[in-house]
């Protein structure tokens, strides 16, 4: 082989350089899909203890705002990795705190069954706990018949009609 001083061609180094880019984007995106693929099998742990105080209150607002904002994003944009992400760790911080909040939320809910027991003993889910059922994303928006809008709509209402105190 003869070696020289001449530099590599311009669009040689570009081919190169954007092969080389390529292949690290795939790899991140594999690594994301994974991830959240991961985030979505860890099981729920609950805490069940109402908590009156302002702060708690002002925590599920913000943590409800984020789900609304992934919702929105994936149902107008699409459902890609990080959304996916989103999604499984807004809906881990409902399973864990939602019983904390949900004796404020649930009377003002449209159609929560909030005091009826199922045949199983179980209460019957309200019409937040129906959205967050779902373990990712995708299949939410796949399960949607056209109604997800309007059920949002009518629980930020029911939320943001609830006293703050």
């Amino acid at each position: 082989m003869i070696r020289s001083n001449v530099p590599l061609p311009f669009l040689f180094r570009l081919r190169l350089r954007a092969g080389f880019v390529a292949g690290r984007a795939g790899a991140c995106q594999r690594r994301l899909w994974e991830t959240a693929a991961t985030a979505l099998t860890q099981p729920p742990v609950a805490a069940s203890h109402p908590d009156d105080s302002p702060a708690a209150w002002q925590e599920f607002v913000a943590s409800y705002e984020q789900l609304t904002d992934v919702l929105c994003d994936a149902a107008r944009c699409g459902v890609t990795p990080e959304r996916e992400l989103h999604y499984a760790s807004v809906r881990r911080w409902f399973n864990r705190r939602y019983e904390c909040v949900a004796h404020r939320v649930r009377p003002r809910l449209q159609g929560a069954d909030a005091g009826i027991r199922t045949d199983a003993g179980r209460r019957a889910l309200d019409s937040l706990e129906k959205i967050l059922v779902h373990a990712s994303l995708r299949e939410l928006l796949a399960n949607d018949r056209g109604d997800l809008i309007p059920r949002v709509a009518g629980i930020s209402q029911a939320i943001y009609d609830a006293p703050d105190a």
